[in-house]
């Protein structure tokens, strides 16, 4: 047994180093169960000395107080940690949990001083006989709490974590009672190995993962403000433009008698008009496309006259520079084609209006060309 007490104190320290070697932000997830660690930890070290003593023919009275206390706390600490689970399941504050934590705390204390002082009673191979201490009562007393936490949880608790925290009671109740069965044996720090990590990995470790998540969540819902924040400025910029455009034409319009300057004035208002629609559709689809309502529609178009309309689009908005436009088409492509001639035209002048934005000489192409399967 000795050598198994070694083992479990390997166990527990490796689950120490592991759990706080995480996040502190990760670690948050549940403070009752890293006392339930670190109480576990402590419980395997008390073991592994009570084992040396023994082995060197020591007295083990004093380590095997201390040890009986911090069973009684690590079961205390269970029963918070059930607890736990329900008040969370009921949307309840924090504060029926510190009341139980307060009331199991006076418990705790008063509970230690009477193990402290009470006589301890020895099996033949001197290991403590639980059958005939105290201690007995308490834990039969935390296993009731979590008992009645699973009764009234069967509907309020999440059933996958409710399951585990059945595996765990149903594992403290037979550790309990085969170590009344083999009080020789110091069964309580396997059972605790095992429903340690149990909890670790069935509960804990989930919620580290739903922890992270969230976290990942919640840095691209701040992205996603910056993002918006970016769009909204850009977006403003984009109809400032052509609004400031119109409005500064309209007004040499009315001051101009010139029937040609007017016609001239009246074009740049026409293209400022377009970018300007250009940008509430945009804003429209983006609305669309976040809501899910975004509609594709497939009929009959003219992919010439389609293709006559982008280009005259694309001329307008390049009036006022030494740009040439040019227009390539397949002579393969079929006159009529099947799809949303909106969406695909509004495709087409996106590209071209980047193109039309940053040549400031030369020629701008639209080739377009085909291919028939």
């Amino acid at each position: 047994m000795y050598e198994f007490q070694l083992l479990g104190l390997f166990l527990m320290f490796l689950l120490v180093v592991v759990y706080y070697a995480k996040d502190d932000n990760i670690k948050r997830g549940n403070k009752v169960f890293r006392g339930i660690i670190l109480i576990t930890y402590i419980v395997e070290l008390v073991g592994t000395v009570m084992y040396i003593l023994l082995e060197s023919g020591g007295n083990i009275s004093t380590f095997s107080r201390i040890y009986l206390i911090i069973t009684n706390l690590w079961f205390s600490l269970l029963a918070i940690y059930y607890t736990t689970y329900l008040f969370k399941a009921k949307n309840n504050s924090k504060l029926g949990i510190r009341d139980l934590s307060l009331g199991l705390f006076i418990i705790q204390v008063i509970s230690s001083i009477i193990i402290f002082v009470s006589p301890l009673s020895l099996t033949r191979d001197n290991m403590i006989n639980y059958s005939e201490h105290f201690i007995i009562y308490l834990i039969c007393f935390y296993l009731t709490i979590e008992f009645l936490v699973l009764l009234m949880g069967i509907k309020k608790l999440d059933k996958s974590n409710y399951l585990h925290l059945v595996v765990m009671f149903v594992s403290q109740v037979l550790m309990f009672f085969f170590q009344l069965r083999s009080p020789e044996m110091l069964i309580f720090s396997l059972g605790m190995i095992i429903t340690t990590y149990y909890g670790y990995f069935m509960l804990e470790n989930v919620g580290t993962k739903e922890l992270k998540n969230i976290t990942l969540e919640r840095d691209y819902a701040k992205k996603q403000c910056i993002d918006k924040s970016d769009f909204l400025r850009i977006l403003s910029r984009e109809i400032r433009i052509p609004l400031n455009t119109i409005d500064g034409f309209s007004q040499v319009i009315m001051d101009s008698d010139n029937i040609d300057d007017i016609k001239d004035n009246i074009k740049d208002i026409r293209s400022a008009s377009r970018d300007l629609i250009d940008v509430i559709n945009g804003m429209i689809d983006l609305s669309m496309i976040e809501s899910g309502n975004l509609e594709v529609i497939d009929e009959n178009y003219n992919v010439y006259d389609m293709f006559d309309d982008v280009k005259n689009i694309a001329e307008s908005k390049l009036r006022e520079k030494k740009v040439e436009f040019r227009v390539e088409l397949d002579n393969d492509i079929p006159e009529i084609l099947l799809g949303d001639s909106a969406r695909v035209s509004q495709i087409i002048l996106n590209l071209l209006t980047n193109a039309i934005k940053y040549t400031d000489k030369g020629n701008i192409t639209l080739k377009v060309d085909s291919v028939k399967s």
